[in-house]
């Protein structure tokens, strides 16, 4: 089983999602979310956890953060990963945005690292640890492999759709294994379909133009019709765009469900 740690979200008319997991590793990208006053708040609450008398106490451990703050944090840490980690930039910046679109009714993202002290002789010295790490972001020193694990942690969803939709997240040797069983989320097969119909009415209106200049043989009527191209193009792109912007829509419903 290992050493568990959490980040989750309260989702509307559900129990509290887990959104990532790690599994005997620390996730630092969730602790570009957090400051060094987040770990001083639960510091006496994992204390208690590890006193005998408390041991069979249903204790909450998590570390709150309101999401406005988190992502603000994350925001503000993206030069450290831009400068120290630059090929993780993009992925920081895809799993910040999912971040952003979930839905929640509180806003208000949970962290639990209870577990991962396990790993320490007392919790103080696992705490002590992850403020150093803030030390090193400020000095723009590298804290962490560039790994699945050590990064966003991995996809804890029940869709698993974070990690069927992200190729960055498929590109860390880590999610192989877990990518057995998820399919890569793809484009809607009626959207495909709107794509292909789409392709055609416009390559047909571009032919249609072109036998135009067949049919009318006068200089002047060429330039009419040439001036038809612009529009037609126009049409052609703005239609593809807004069954983009269709499909776009579905998968982030499908997304959130």
């Amino acid at each position: 089983m290992g050493n568990r740690s959490y980040l989750s979200i309260n989702k509307p008319g559900r129990q509290q999602e887990v959104l990532f997991e790690g599994n005997n590793s620390l996730a630092h990208f969730w602790l570009l979310l957090l400051e060094k006053k987040d770990l001083e708040s639960v510091r006496n609450v994992y204390r208690k956890v590890y006193q005998p008398e408390h041991e069979d106490e249903e204790i909450d451990t998590d570390i709150r953060v309101s999401r406005p703050r988190a992502l603000e944090n994350g925001r503000r840490r993206r030069e450290y990963i831009a400068e120290v980690y630059p090929d993780l930039l993009d992925y920081y910046d895809e799993w910040l945005a999912y971040l952003r679109k979930q839905p929640s009714e509180d806003d208000t993202l949970f962290i639990d690292l209870l577990q991962l002290t396990g790993f320490y002789d007392t919790p103080d010295a696992f705490l002590d640890k992850l403020a150093a790490f803030y030390t090193d972001v400020a000095q723009f020193q590298p804290s962490f492999e560039s790994t699945l694990p050590e990064t966003s942690g991995w996809d804890g969803t029940r869709d698993k759709f974070f990690a069927a939709s992200s190729s960055f997240y498929r590109n860390f040797p880590e999610a192989r294994m877990q990518l057995k069983d998820i399919a890569v989320v793809k484009t809607p097969g009626r959207f495909k379909i709107m794509n292909y119909t789409w392709g055609a009415v416009s390559l047909a209106m571009v032919v249609g133009l072109f036998y135009l200049f067949r049919l009318f043989p006068h200089f002047w009527q060429h330039i009419l019709i040439a001036l038809l191209f612009a529009p037609v193009i126009f049409i052609s792109i703005k239609g593809f765009l807004l069954v983009e912007k269709w499909s776009g829509r579905a998968l982030q419903k499908t997304s959130g469900k």
